[in-house]
């Protein structure tokens, strides 16, 4: 009641309480140590200027100044007090530029806070529907976004004053004084509220000690609930699903577990392990792990610095934070979480053992500021319906190597306890081969942690191939089956027989994917390649472990190539395969056999610029010939990618393409311009061509034969839903099949389009080149001389 802008800040819990276009109730402050804090003061004071607030929004291709600064402000939000961190909540509002994807904007983006986007209410629609106007994201870098949701559609609030379409209509009955608003202003607040009631619930248990913000936000994604019809597992248009109340609360409170930021990570590859069992059977169990990461450099892409694993064993199965299924449950298996600063588990409950362990898997900065060192970091982990329990954990701290029989498979092992386990752990061996023979030093371990040595023997009794045999621990009422995968070789493989591209191919890609007969027991395959068959100073010198590979980079054109491929396994390497060649294509734009290149236009930009226009249709022109990048020296045009709506042109000089003949546009280019995700460009580049008739002939896709444009502009930009170039890219070249031509005249034209924020360095272009195809015996096609300036 009377929560408004949407920033709540603790230790002392303060909220940014008031919308400045309102007055403050008028029983405002209550009692009890609340604060108001104004506009005015959380912008000028410690967090920053309002200038930072704006300009920093147009840096969105990565991570952003102000969310650098409110990532450090939550670890510690008051600037006066040098080497003391004091933490703050910050609850941002989400905005309400949807329902388009990745229409957060900073610092809604920073990795710490918490972002709220809004749903309906009972007045407005479904309760559980999403509001269209809501912004969604992902972020710049594809973290997920917004944190949760809440109610935010027609909304009773303080009604605005200053006029405006919106909270301006007094509700009947109130004095005038509220009004039915809209917006994620009104979902924030919601979410400001609930965290406080959180935070005094956490310290009434924790002898009056705060949440870390990282708990914080574990805790209300722990409360937060899918909407009707949507997963349960994260999305970029509910987060985490709507704010509610955590599970651990309530007459009807599950059991949990948590640690709030007591333990460091120091060193990469460090492991934390817990173990938990369901305190409920029947109810699911939700392990969240939360760290409040250390800022990013501006413009890093991803913003995550300090990159946290959560990782969950139950009985066999490995589950990684972050991996769900279609029914919201985790699933097990799956790559680590590259990206996000929160990671869960979500699984049905039964009897089984929990064993939870947190990795640090890369730790290059100081997300704990004022202690320890400049790598570590600290973390908040929560797992609802769980009681911690005394266990022990088993891990292959040293692999068997494949052998060739009949040698001895050797394995490490360490066993950890969790929680000061004292039972003694009795050890098997499982599922291993007729034949086969395993022996276990120490066989019962006296004291935990323990190092134990395992040996496999009896290779040559069995057939060549992968076995997995496990190592069975079993501690009172806890068991685990610890596989041990084990390779077995017998003889040298034989020599193999390449099969794709078939011998003396012509027209390959230049990336072409080389396959070949596989080996039943092989390990490694060495392909190499190179431009003469004696393969001397090789391309490519690759060992892969499946029967094919794929060339990573482009190959010259036009070129005959060499492979062969040799088989290894732990017996040893067999023969080499025969040599077997294929050709690469010719390069993009080549002429048919036949005819050869006739130039029309060639300029590598003089500073003089001949022949050359630029105007504006929209905002500034900003092309200018520029010696700051370019690919042959010393000049190249540049358009500057600025603040502000522009769509601003660059025309080559007039030429003619030749009626009947084919012709061909290249041209090099350099740019960095405002990139909004994978598929959307805020501000970009885009290729035309003009003629007497049309000032704005566009280029269909199918006509780029290399360096093709990859996403389209996005909503608010000029040329919205067309092809485009942005975000950051070196010198690289783009042909062009211009067709047939008519004998008209045309220009080239290069269209450099923004929206009305951000600004990057711009776009270059160099080396323009326009050439027609003609019989390889035609000289001049006029008989005077070249047509090429």
């Amino acid at each position: 009641q009377g929560f408004g802008y949407g920033i709540g800040m603790a230790p002392e819990v303060q909220l940014f309480a008031q919308n400045p276009l309102c007055g403050p109730p008028a029983t405002w402050p209550p009692a009890g140590g609340w604060q108001v804090i104004s506009q005015t003061a959380l912008a000028g004071g410690a967090i920053g200027s309002n200038a930072s607030w704006t300009t920093s929004e147009g840096v969105r291709h990565g991570y952003q100044a102000s969310e650098r600064l409110f990532d450090f402000a939550v670890r510690d939000g008051n600037f006066d007090t040098p080497e003391l961190a004091e933490p703050f909540y910050y609850v941002f509002s989400a905005g309400n530029s949807g329902p388009n994807p990745a229409t957060l904007t900073s610092p809604k983006e920073a990795k710490n806070v918490i972002s709220v986007g809004a749903s309906m209410n009972f007045r407005s629609g479904p309760v559980n529907g999403l509001a269209g106007f809501s912004s969604r994201g992902p972020a710049v870098d594809g973290r997920v976004l917004p944190t949760l949701i809440a109610p935010g559609q027609i909304i009773a609030s303080t009604r605005r004053r200053d006029g405006g379409a919106f909270c301006n209509v007094p509700i009947p009955g109130t004095d005038e004084q509220y009004s039915y608003c809209m917006g994620t202003s009104m979902a924030a607040p919601h979410v400001s509220g609930l965290a406080t009631l959180l935070v005094e619930w956490w310290r009434a248990r924790h002898a009056g000690l705060d949440p870390s913000p990282a708990m914080l936000k574990a805790l209300l994604i722990e409360g937060a609930r899918p909407l009707d019809g949507r997963r349960v597992v994260p999305d970029d248009a509910q987060g985490w699903g709507l704010a509610g109340i955590p599970r651990l609360l309530g007459p009807d409170a599950l059991a949990w577990y948590a640690v709030d930021q007591t333990a460091l990570l120091d060193e990469p590859g460090q492991i934390h392990r817990y173990a938990v069992r369901p305190a409920d059977p029947t109810q699911t169990v939700r392990l969240l792990l939360s760290w409040s990461d250390a800022p990013g450099a501006i413009g890093a892409n991803p913003a995550l610095v300090n990159d946290l694993d959560l990782r969950v064993r139950r009985a066999q199965s490995i589950y990684s934070g972050n991996q769900f299924g279609l029914d919201g449950s985790s699933v097990p298996g799956g790559q680590p979480d590259r990206l996000n600063n929160v990671e869960a588990v979500f699984l049905d409950g039964d009897d089984e053992a929990l064993i939870m362990s947190v990795l640090a898997h890369a730790l290059p900065g100081d997300g704990v500021p004022y202690i320890g060192d400049d790598t570590d970091q600290d973390y908040a982990l929560l797992c609802s319906n769980c009681i911690p329990i005394k266990a022990f954990d088993a891990f292959i701290s040293a692999p068997a190597d494949p052998i060739c029989a009949p040698a001895t498979a050797n394995y490490g092992i360490e066993i950890v306890d969790i929680g000061g386990l004292s039972d003694p752990v009795e050890l098997s061996i499982d599922q291993l081969p007729d034949g086969l023979s395993a022996s276990i030093d120490p066989l019962l371990p006296a004291v935990l942690p323990a190092q134990i040595s395992i040996q496999i023997s009896g290779s040559e009794q069995v057939d060549p191939g992968s076995y997995l045999p496990g190592l069975r621990l079993t501690a009172g009422a806890l068991e685990q089956l610890l596989p041990l995968p084990l390779s077995i070789a017998a003889r040298v493989p034989e020599g193999i027989i390449p099969t794709d591209p078939p011998a003396e191919t012509s027209g390959v890609e230049l990336r072409p994917t080389l396959r070949w007969t596989a080996v039943d027991d092989e390990l490694s395959y060495r392909v190499e390649m190179a431009d003469e068959p004696d393969f001397v100073s090789p391309l490519i010198d690759q060992v892969v472990h499946q029967a094919e590979y794929t060339v990573q980079t482009d190959l010259t054109p036009s070129t005959t190539w060499y492979w062969r491929v040799t088989a290894s396994n732990a017996c040893g390497s067999g023969p080499a395969s025969a040599p077997q060649s294929f050709t690469t294509r010719p390069p993009a734009g080549s002429c048919p056999a036949g005819q050869r290149p006739m130039p029309l236009l060639r300029d590598d930009v003089e500073p003089s610029g001949d022949g050359w226009s630029h105007y504006s249709v929209l905002g500034p022109n900003n092309w200018s010939i520029s010696s700051d990048r370019n690919r042959s020296p010393d000049w190249s045009w540049k358009g500057r990618n600025g603040f502000g709506a522009s769509d601003q042109r660059l025309l080559s000089p007039q030429l003619r393409l030749p009626a009947g003949e084919s012709a061909y546009l290249s041209f090099w280019h350099w740019f960095d311009m405002e990139l909004r995700d994978q598929q959307l460009c805020w501000d970009g580049g885009q290729l035309f061509l003009a003629d007497p008739g049309n000032p704005f002939v566009a280029i269909a896709p199918e006509r780029y034969l290399s360096g093709s444009p990859l996403r389209q502009f996005s909503a608010g930009n000029p040329a919205e839903g067309t092809p485009a170039w942005c975000g950051n890219q070196d010198f690289s070249q783009t042909v062009v099949d211009l067709g047939v031509g008519t004998g008209q005249p045309t220009r080239v034209g290069f269209r450099l389009s923004s929206d009305n924020h951000g600004a990057r360095e711009g776009w270059y272009i160099d080396d323009l080149e326009v050439y027609s195809c003609v019989p390889e015996d035609l000289i001049f096609r006029n008989g005077l001389g070249t047509e090429a300036r």
